[in-house]
């Protein structure tokens, strides 16, 4: 390409929101003069066998000057787009997240207080199980029993989203949810040898033509054993994976999860860190609270930290999610407060909000400080005080007896 030349690329929009889009925005922000970017409506799927959004660039091949300004627009065509603004390309080099700035209902990352709590300072946020084979892994409970495979080997999981009709799931006594459609995952670490001794149903249909076809597959042939699955504890809050644009319908749906069924990667789950589940345990009836204030949040907050797809499909990974103000639930559990918080990041080792969050006593918060900053300066001063402290070498002394003794041989 020449200098000063005019490059237009259609791609995919996704690359403007999502991490592995960050070489390109850093290219697009410092090695060439981004002239104009059209983002097509995500409703308005450009080609019928891709399910993605589109997005025009316009770009020179010059370096950018200081003030330069970029273009953006929005809508189904771009000669007569619904929408146009102008943006420094400075304000895009600080921010992650470009598709929020072809919504005017969304507030920027730089429009916001970016020390409030987040959802990931009061959960771990964990994608769900992934089998590598729902059919052969999940079944109907009922069906297992059926094939004489005990309880022993199997495990509660939750159905499909679209399956479930409340947004609270309660339990039955064993912990399965309490649903029409009950189902089971097989997950166990017995060996196989234990397994045909002990439960002869389970050792069979390990052993089915069926189960050699999975074992091969990607996923079930890096576990050991093949048919153990993930680790993930039952989470008593939930958020689906994907969702869409519906007449009175929200795109994520959270659901509050009292059994002890685990759930797919079709589910986030929500995993309370230390100080949530202390206040939980304490205040049970928080838990409804909770579910009120996640269903509550604005379906535009959340498109706005997750990604979207052709024809209105919206994505919401673990990490985008962590990232969602959650200001409040630190008004209920004893955290400390947003202004101490920046002043904190005075010191070198608060590098980020939530290490603040971590303690509830401010004086245990400057004792932590205090220990760190005594770690680090050890660290740094070590070789400085050793060369401090190192004593000179000893003069040479001159033993004058020897030395006369040594003349005298000489002479």
């Amino acid at each position: 390409m020449e200098e000063n030349g005019i490059g237009v690329w259609l791609i995919p929009s996704e690359w403007m929101n999502v991490n592995y889009g960050s070489s390109l925005r850093c290219f697009l922000t410092n090695n060439v003069s981004l002239l104009h970017i059209h983002n097509y409506n995500i409703t308005d799927v450009k080609f019928e066998d891709a399910l993605v959004s589109s997005s025009v660039v316009i770009f020179a091949k010059n370096i950018p000057s200081k003030d330069s300004i970029c273009k953006l627009s929005f809508g189904t065509d771009i000669n007569v787009p619904s929408s146009i603004k102008e943006l420094p390309i400075q304000e895009l080099r600080v921010n992650n997240k470009w598709l929020n700035f072809f919504n005017k209902n969304i507030k920027t990352d730089s429009e916001t207080n970016q020390h409030c709590p987040h959802l990931g300072d009061f959960f771990y946020v964990k994608r769900g199980i992934a089998t590598g084979s729902n059919e052969f892994f999940i079944k109907p409970r009922q069906v297992f029993e059926n094939i004489c495979i005990s309880s022993d080997f199997i495990k509660p999981i939750l159905p499909p989203s679209r399956e479930l009709k409340s947004f609270i799931i309660e339990s039955d006594r064993q912990g399965y949810p309490k649903i029409e459609n009950t189902l089971a995952i097989i997950d166990t670490n017995v060996p196989i040898s234990n397994i045909k001794l002990n439960c002869p149903g389970l050792f069979s249909y390990l052993t089915s033509e069926k189960a050699a076809e999975v074992s091969a597959s990607y996923l079930a042939s890096r576990r050991d054993p093949w048919y153990s699955q993930e680790q993930r504890p039952p989470a008593p809050f939930l958020c689906t994976y994907m969702g869409r644009n519906g007449v009175n319908k929200k795109i994520f749906r959270f659901i509050y999860n009292k059994s002890k069924a685990t759930a797919t990667n079709g589910y986030l789950l929500l995993i309370p860190r230390k100080p949530l589940a202390d206040y939980l345990k304490k205040n049970p009836d928080f838990s409804s609270t909770i579910l009120d204030f996640l269903n509550s949040i604005p379906d535009q907050q959340l498109i706005s930290n997750g990604r979207n797809y052709g024809g209105g499909l919206y994505k919401m990974e673990p990490k985008e999610l962590s990232s969602v103000n959650a200001s409040f639930i630190s008004e209920f559990v004893d955290f400390p407060k947003i202004q101490m918080v920046e002043q904190l990041s005075l010191f070198s080792f608060v590098q980020e909000p939530s290490i603040a969050y971590k303690f509830h006593d401010k004086k245990k918060l400057t004792r932590a400080i205090e220990t760190k900053n005594r770690h680090q300066n050890i660290k740094k001063t070590g070789a400085e005080r050793k060369q401090k402290n190192k004593r000179p070498p000893p003069k040479k002394r001159l033993n004058t007896v020897g030395a006369l003794h040594t003349a005298n041989n000489r002479t």
